[in-house]
């Protein structure tokens, strides 16, 4: 939106409300009057831009979109050089409060240190705070301290530094929202009961003179009837903890105010409109003198801005909540959750560098020595491993060989045993032998060598008188010591006759070697 020259004389005051799946913006402009007079905005123009999927930019991690929709709306409504104050949705931060005398006070502030770094609910990792303190009365003093997860919180100031967009703070939406409810006089007398439901849970405080006093998590609240539910059983613990811890016996929590959308504030006003232990009321700007433009029409106008999601009456109330101190008193202390993100970004790089990572070289420090003592003790015992090692290896060559000895003497042993048993017959010699003493009109038909070492002759000869010169023969053979003759019969082919006759082999004598002869 360009500026005209009427424009220039004009203060602007940019505030956002941030939840995980919107950003919404409003812009508090102050004509040059009002500014001599003092007086309040006279006019805020209210934008948003929600995310694309319903899971949201900050727990999904979608930085980079979330750079794209602060974009759109930084060249929308050209933000340039004005510092733009955050209030941060209660999903993302928790508020801590501590009342009492001084001493109370740092009693308290001593034990919240060392709680906040077990907030699992904010998520794993190191957490920031943002600290304001201030007296309230003689001897009095309220202290608040808002509690974000450091990675969190580091990775939106980086959306905003890469948007070129300054941060005024960073608070939690529900200080916010106290503050507002203070400035709308609607807790001056009493303490009064405050529900935030502008983001995706409901946070409820004890608001009193628009300071915060405590910051309660329903954990059972899902809908405004399950949140009716939860404040209405734990209504008179509540009025107990006013009375207690924050010294307000003589006031009663009777009052509620929640901020949200209409569909989760209207179950929570039916639920106790005829009860007469709480009234609930909707948080409402009517009594404000602002004029407030949530969108134009650009058919109407071809300067104006076109919110592309208008911005509903109940949500105005969270993000005027927002801008609220910057038009009415800069100076009021704030929690700022970026204050520990700023100082250390102050730092030099050699000290930030330091800080953050001389965990890192400890560790470092102590695994080099924690290695160089496991590398010495290493290599002793390597040494002895070697050396246990030849031992094994000389050890199982030498069942090796013992084996193979072992071997060798039952194998020969073997050998030795087949050689008693057997032994090989000259058959080829014994055949010529026998062909070459047989007559000339004797021959022979079959010879057959059985097991047993026994050789069966069968033969045919004309004259029966062969047979007794070939038993003759065979006799006088040296490697046969039995024959006999086992019968004889006339040939069916012609006048000659057939013989078999049974020869017995004479067994060789075989020398015997001893296991000491094998060397």
């Amino acid at each position: 939106m360009r500026r005209s020259s009427s424009e220039t004389s004009t203060q602007r005051r940019v505030a956002m409300r941030i939840e995980d799946d919107r950003l919404i913006l409003v812009i508090a402009t102050q004509s040059a009057e009002a500014v001599q007079l003092d007086e309040p905005a006279d006019q805020m123009i209210v934008d948003q831009v929600r995310c694309s999927d319903p899971s949201g930019w900050i727990n999904s991690g979608r930085w980079n979109e979330m750079v794209e929709a602060l974009t759109t709306l930084k060249q929308r409504h050209q933000i340039n050089d004005e510092a733009v104050a955050l209030s941060l949705s209660g999903d993302f931060c928790v508020t801590r409060i501590s009342v009492g005398t001084v001493e109370d006070v740092d009693r308290d502030l001593e034990a919240l240190a060392g709680r906040i770094p077990r907030y699992l609910q904010l998520g794993p990792g190191g957490k920031v705070t943002g600290h304001t303190r201030e007296t309230i009365g003689p001897g009095m003093e309220h202290a608040l301290t808002a509690v974000g997860n450091r990675v969190r919180l580091q990775n939106l100031y980086e959306v905003f530094r890469m948007c070129d967009v300054e941060i005024a703070w960073v608070e939690p939406s529900l200080v916010s929202v106290s503050r507002l409810i203070g400035w709308l006089g609607l807790d001056h007398h009493a303490p009064v009961l405050i529900a935030d439901a502008f983001g995706r849970s409901w946070e409820v405080g004890i608001s009193f003179q628009g300071r915060l006093l405590l910051d309660y998590r329903p954990a059972a609240a899902r809908d405004g009837t399950q949140f009716a539910d939860a404040i209405d059983g734990h209504l008179e613990r509540l009025q107990r903890f006013c009375q207690r811890h924050r010294g307000m016996s003589d006031h009663r929590l009777d009052q509620l105010f929640v901020g949200g959308g209409v569909d989760k504030v209207n179950p929570v006003v039916a639920r106790f409109a005829e009860d007469d232990k709480l009234s609930v009321s909707a948080i409402s700007l009517e009594t404000a003198a602002w004029t407030i433009q949530r969108y134009k029409d650009a058919a109407e106008d071809s300067e104006a801005t076109v919110c592309e999601v208008p911005v509903s009456r109940t949500d105005t109330v969270a993000v005027m909540a927002a801008v609220l101190p910057m038009i009415t008193n800069p100076d009021l202390p704030k929690p700022d959750l970026l204050q520990q993100i700023r100082r250390d970004r102050s730092l030099s790089l050699f000290r930030r560098v330091t800080n953050t990572y001389w965990p890192v070289a400890a560790a470092v420090v102590l695994l080099m020595v924690a290695y160089g003592m496991k590398s010495s003790e290493q290599n002793r015992a390597n040494q002895q491993i070697k050396k246990r090692e030849f031992v094994e290896t000389q050890m199982r060559q030498t069942k090796v060989r013992l084996s193979e000895v072992q071997d060798t003497r039952e194998y020969v042993t073997h050998l030795q045993t087949v050689e008693q048993k057997s032994f090989a017959p000259r058959v080829n010699q014994l055949v010529t032998q026998l062909a070459q003493c047989l007559p000339g009109d004797t021959r022979l038909r079959s010879l057959v060598l059985d097991s047993e070492y026994q050789i069966h002759l069968e033969g045919w000869t004309a004259d029966e008188n062969n047979i007794y010169d070939v038993i003759s023969y065979v006799r006088r053979v040296p490697e046969i010591n039995q024959v006999a003759l086992l019968g004889t019969g006339a040939s069916a082919d012609d006048d000659g006759l057939l013989f078999q006759i049974r020869l017995g082999m004479r067994k060789p004598q075989v020398a015997q070697i001893g296991q000491g002869d094998i060397r």
